[in-house]
């Protein structure tokens, strides 16, 4: 299986008939393998998970799966999720939980996998923004997370934002103590590169942690 990690929160993950694509921001036709069964994904409409340029392929092989706040016009076979929708196409079930910001976070299955993508749904916690809204954020997002029903996760991609300060590892630190992750793979930092490699030093020994060095980080599994 081959995981790309494209830029902020897109990611690619390839095995044998299937390829997925979340929240891509940057150019993926070089990526792209029309032999398989692609999926392409967009948590929310955010302009870091969603770009208008995104690609619209017009073949039947390409499924877009976009949360109730992401445009459709020009897309074809598209389908919309909301939280607590479950979906089963092409040889992949599909289940949307809400996020703690906007639209969905997904566990997709495939092929005996089991992928977990965050999208916004994080531990937000803000320096400035007071005791009382940190604490409605973190039970939001305790409890979405007690709403996900799968235990095990070969592949979770979770934010790690550099902007939450000393919070920055919280979300993933709760989902490994949550969840059995086989591959910890960070998302949502941007290009500091950097608090990849902190969370991994601080969590390794917990987890399969994963950190990202560089554009288009590409990993076998």
């Amino acid at each position: 299986m081959r995981i790309v990690h494209l830029r902020h929160s897109g990611v690619m993950v390839t095995h044998e008939e299937f390829q997925l694509f979340f929240d891509v921001i940057s150019d993926i036709g070089e990526f792209v393998d029309f032999s398989k069964k692609i999926f392409i994904f967009v948590s929310h409409s955010h302009s870091d998970h969603f770009v208008k340029s995104l690609i619209q392929f017009k073949t039947g092989k390409v499924h877009y799966i976009f949360s109730e706040d992401v445009p459709t016009e020009g897309f074809k076979n598209v389908l919309t999720m909301k939280p607590g929708d479950q979906l089963k196409i092409a040889g992949l079930s599909i289940n949307a939980y809400a996020s703690s910001d906007l639209g969905n976070a997904y566990a997709v299955s495939f092929a005996a996998i089991n992928v977990f993508f965050a999208g916004d749904l994080n531990w937000w916690h803000w320096e400035n923004a007071g005791t009382a809204a940190n604490f409605a954020e973190e039970k939001l997002f305790k409890d979405i997370v007690d709403t996900i029903d799968v235990k095990s996760f070969d592949i979770a991609f979770i934010p790690v934002d550099p902007r939450l300060g000393d919070a920055y590892s919280w979300a993933g630190e709760y989902f490994l103590e949550r969840f059995d992750i086989r591959h910890f793979i960070p998302i949502h930092f941007g290009t500091n590169f950097a608090i990849t490699e902190a969370f991994q030093k601080k969590n390794g020994i917990r987890g399969n942690v994963h950190c990202i060095r560089r554009l288009n980080e590409t990993m076998m599994l």
